[in-house]
């Protein structure tokens, strides 16, 4: 806690001052510790001192080290100090630097018994102080190289781990967009030995950087001018040809409220200033890789679609996708057999069902429905020139994975001349002699095969005629 308190104020003195001093005291005052943290920055603005402290809260147009204003993170050190029973105040003059006072009562008299002890039950959010040194770091002037050996390097210093290096024709691309040139260059840095890294200082530059090459992950701040980090990602949001690029916002803003907000705006991940390097890392690398995944799925569902279009262009058979209770045909190929339907119909009946068969039809669709199983049924359908047809169709529910019809995918075969070769044939036959021996000593037998009959007649005797040859399966012919 104490740790977090000290962190967070030196940070914040940091941030706002770039001449004079900063400097760190603390004092046993009483039956106290007094903390004190003095800068000679930039100051705040009387009015703005009784809301410093309030969760978020920025002072506008304040000269600062990052875009964001005074005040991010001062919240997060008031808290605990009242936890403590402690107080904290600041003493401010606008252009000549600000104290921050820290008192918490020493001993544990002060506090509640309930306070005292017990063991941990949530994880500890600390940081320690790695974080907050990589951010001064990254605000320090660019270390002259006469002087390099009179600073430990900043890998010497927060040494990290990174994954293995990829080829050059491999490599993956990382936008950055920071208003901040010491952030983009300490990004740059961090990133580029593992990935082509293109950054720049506000989103609209960040948009123009993905029309010309699409990157394979953007890293954003949102505070920045022109076009902050939630307006480049509704930007890429909405571009057709860019919103599956993966986006991790940035931002000093911390709790879950800003987290939320920048999940529900599309990000894929939300990092708090001041972040670990390793952290960092961690979270591109595991995006990448997601995103990757992705971007194989999808091109594996392309193909298969592209597939299954073709396969479906090819076919001969009408195609179909109805609503869960069949209320609604969603479209419908009819392959010049009966019209077709690029848009959602509830008139689909009335459409194609010829009017003598809509009862039929209907009560074995509500029957398919009831046990959600096949349906399949031979019916009269009005064809594409207003006439008659006969249809053999067939469709099956497409399940969730709670077992409840997404829709129903079906297709219809046009079985007219068949089934119009069937009702002749059924015709001729109950008007012929088809008593076995009643032909004419005359006649003889011709197999031929007939598609149609095939299945019932056997041993049916007709008169020859040229037209009827091949209809049933036997057929006597004149000799």
């Amino acid at each position: 806690m104490w740790e977090k308190i000290v962190l967070n104020l030196v940070s914040n003195a940091f941030k706002f001052t770039f001449e004079g001093e900063i400097s760190v005291v603390l004092n046993q005052v009483g039956h106290s510790a007094e903390l004190r943290v003095r800068d000679t920055g930039v100051g705040i603005p009387p009015e703005e001192i009784p809301h410093l402290f309030d969760r978020f809260h920025r002072v506008p147009n304040t000269r600062s080290r990052t875009h964001e204003g005074t005040g991010i993170g001062l919240a997060l050190v008031h808290e605990p100090v009242k936890l403590h029973g402690g107080s904290m105040r600041v003493d401010s003059a606008l252009g000549r630097g600000s104290t921050f006072i820290v008192t918490i009562p020493l001993g544990q008299d002060h506090l509640a018994s309930e306070q005292i002890g017990g063991e941990r039950t949530l994880a500890s959010t600390a940081t320690g102080a790695n974080p907050f040194v990589q951010e001064a770091l990254r605000w320090l002037p660019e270390i002259d190289s006469s002087n390099a050996e009179e600073m430990p390097l900043e890998g010497e210093l927060l040494p990290v781990a990174c994954p293995p290096a990829a080829e050059a024709s491999t490599r993956r691309r990382v936008l950055i967009a920071d208003d901040n040139a010491d952030m983009r260059q300490y990004l740059t840095r961090l990133l580029s030995e593992r990935y082509d890294v293109v950054a720049v200082a506000d989103g609209h530059l960040a948009l123009e950087s993905v029309r010309q090459k699409a990157p394979d992950l953007v890293l954003s701040d949102i505070m920045m001018p022109n076009l902050d980090g939630f307006g480049l990602l509704q930007a890429l949001r909405s571009n057709p040809e860019a919103n599956t690029i993966p986006v991790i916002l940035l931002s000093a803003r911390a709790g879950e409220e800003s987290r939320v907000e920048g999940i529900h705006a599309g990000a894929g991940d939300y990092l708090v200033k001041p972040f670990s390097a390793r952290e960092l890392l961690a979270r591109v690398q595991t995006h990448l890789e997601l995103a990757r995944g992705r971007k194989e799925s999808n091109e594996l569902l392309r193909q298969n679609e592209q597939r299954l279009r073709a396969f479906l262009a090819a076919n001969s058979d009408v195609v179909y996708r109805m609503s869960p209770d069949w209320s609604e045909m969603y479209s419908l190929d009819g392959k010049n057999f009966i019209p077709d339907t690029k848009n959602t119909t509830s008139g689909w009946v009335s459409t194609y069902i010829d009017v003598e068969d809509q009862t039929r039809v209907l009560s074995v669709i509500h029957e398919a429905i009831r046990n959600k199983s096949v349906f399949q049924l031979e019916h009269r359908v009005i064809r594409t020139d207003g006439s008659m047809g006969w249809a053999l169709s067939r469709a099956i529910p497409l399940l969730d994975e709670r077992g409840e019809v997404i829709e129903w995918f079906g297709a219809a075969r046009d079985i007219t001349v068949p089934k119009q070769m069937e009702v002749t044939c059924a015709k001729l036959t109950r008007s012929s002699r088809c008593e076995s021996g009643s032909a004419p000593k005359s006649w003889k037998k011709c197999k031929a095969i007939c598609v149609t009959c095939r299945p019932s007649y056997s041993s049916c005797r007709t008169r020859n005629d040229a037209g009827l040859r091949g209809i049933c399966t036997t057929v006597l012919v004149r000799r």
